[in-house]
């Protein structure tokens, strides 16, 4: 399973651009995909590759998968019955281990008979033919608030280069140590505003204006989460109390 997160496959699933889906498809910008973008199947699953996005552990995704098929036992005609599966997403974690997901929301699992069992099934074919794990993800596990609300914060400001403010921010947390809170880190580093200049035909500046509005010590926060050098509580909504940790689930001295 491990080879398509390097090497081209045969997708389990087209969506094809400039048609009607009742699923509502989107485009969904990543670094951690082959490509610099990807075409999600619908909102929940955009939700959800948002979480994976923002996952330090996560270190590759594979959108869609190929599709597997499968047989499943009918004991009333004694017969077995092929059936397939193309999952949304695969996910190659920094310990090695992959993990193949779906994205169903609750109300289509309900109209669905013998859904559970399907997953049941599909988490002992993955785990024995293709040494990986299988998971089913909805609305009640990827939309937590504020959680969502905070992976999103993370996501739209991992995009931003701005180096200097990263590296003032990385260094007064390493040099004031952790837990701390984003104001008190803030407080901690000078970084001025950006300034939006509009230049003339001679190249001279003749409008200026300083982007106050731009927070540089929130924005570095949140790509140093986004790395996995520090956490910050996603229990409740981002402000200046929020506390800032080293990361739980690798050493202090390595998060670097």
């Amino acid at each position: 399973m491990k080879h398509i997160f390097n090497e081209p496959y045969v997708p389990g699933r087209q969506i094809k651009d400039r048609a009607r889906h009742p699923t509502l498809p989107g485009v969904f910008p990543t670094r951690k995909a082959r490509t610099s973008w990807v075409r999600t199947r619908l909102p929940l699953m955009m939700d959800g590759l948002i979480h994976l996005e923002t996952d330090p552990r996560v270190v590759r995704i594979a959108v869609y998968p190929p599709k597997l098929e499968y047989s499943v036992w009918h004991d009333l005609s004694g017969r077995s019955k092929v059936r397939s599966v193309s999952p949304d997403v695969a996910v190659l974690e920094d310990d090695g281990h992959v993990t193949v997901v779906e994205y169903v929301p609750v109300a289509i699992q309900d109209e669905r008979r013998g859904f559970a069992d399907r997953v049941r099934v599909l988490k002992e074919i993955y785990a024995e033919e293709h040494g990986c794990g299988y998971a089913v993800h909805s609305e009640l596990s990827v939309r937590i608030e504020p959680r969502m609300t905070n992976l999103r914060r993370q996501y739209e400001h991992s995009f931003v280069d701005d180096q200097m403010a990263l590296e003032a921010v990385r260094d007064v947390i390493y040099r004031n140590s952790l837990p701390s809170t984003i104001g008190v880190i803030r407080a901690a580093v000078d970084l001025p505003a950006p300034v939006y200049q509009a230049l003339g035909s001679g190249g001279e500046a003749v409008f200026s204006r300083p982007l106050d509005e731009v927070d540089r010590h929130f924005t570095a926060l949140m790509q140093l989460v986004h790395r996995g050098e520090i956490e910050i509580d996603l229990s409740r909504h981002y402000d200046e109390r929020s506390v800032v940790r080293w990361p739980r689930h690798r050493p202090m001295e390595i998060a670097r």
